[in-house]
């Protein structure tokens, strides 16, 4: 059983979440900017090599895994989490291990993953925010609760 401290730092990562308009613009931003010319490219790239269309997909599908990985391992955001001061983080405040950031860019290429934050209990957490126990907050919000202080606007 976990300790108090540990549950009231949960609820505290909790209360910090970064709302469901956030999250829509996370994902419809970060598309936008690696989707976009990443399939260009990769069809680019197939019209140049006679790759097929099913190699230009795996193609994309390695540049968008990258992105994330990247990003989140080493800032813990992307560049549209970074745009609303938003950061991924675990259950407990803590920066994630590279192997749950890894699960989380896979768990995106899951189909339906996309609109899952329609179906999630509490509106702004995808799949791979549930299966890999994070979360994605305001940054200054959760340090202004972790240290008792008010929030920067």
């Amino acid at each position: 059983m976990e300790s108090n401290a540990v549950l009231e730092i949960t609820q505290k990562v909790y209360e910090s979440r970064t709302n469901f308009w956030g999250r829509v613009f996370h994902g419809i931003g970060d598309s936008m900017l690696v989707c976009w010319p990443a399939s260009y490219l990769s069809a680019y790239l197939c019209s140049l090599t006679g790759l097929r269309i099913f190699d230009s997909q795996l193609y994309y599908i390695g540049v968008l895994l990258i992105y994330y990985f990247v990003m989140e391992s080493l800032f813990q955001r992307t560049l549209f989490k970074i745009l609303t001061g938003s950061i991924v983080v675990t259950e407990k405040g803590d920066k994630p291990k590279g192997s749950s950031i890894f699960l989380r860019s896979l768990i995106r290429f899951i189909p339906f993953e996309q609109i899952s934050l329609l179906f999630t209990k509490e509106n702004e957490r995808w799949w791979h925010d549930v299966w890999t126990k994070t979360y994605v907050v305001k940054n200054s919000k959760l340090k202004s609760k972790l240290t008792h202080e008010e929030p920067v606007t």
